[in-house]
């Protein structure tokens, strides 16, 4: 069979297009609820232990630093 042929043979099997006149509704009703978001846990608190809040460390450069101005201070 030539290839004309066998285009002539072959069938039109192209989808219509969808009717876009009424968009699609969501139907609340049977929609799932929201998923709720679960608390996280970081691997390091496991190992290192749960680290504390920034207003309750201490830096420890600090008491460096404050001796180090009050003797600029002195001078």
């Amino acid at each position: 069979m030539s290839v004309a042929q066998l285009r002539k043979t072959m069938q039109f099997k192209a989808r219509p297009l969808p009717d876009f006149s009424s968009p699609f509704k969501l139907d609340h009703s049977k929609a799932l609820p929201v998923t709720q978001s679960v608390d996280f846990s970081l691997k390091t608190d496991a190992r290192l232990g749960r680290a504390l809040p920034v207003k309750d460390r201490q830096d420890a450069a600090a008491p460096a630093i404050r001796d180090f101005t009050g003797s600029l201070r002195a001078s």
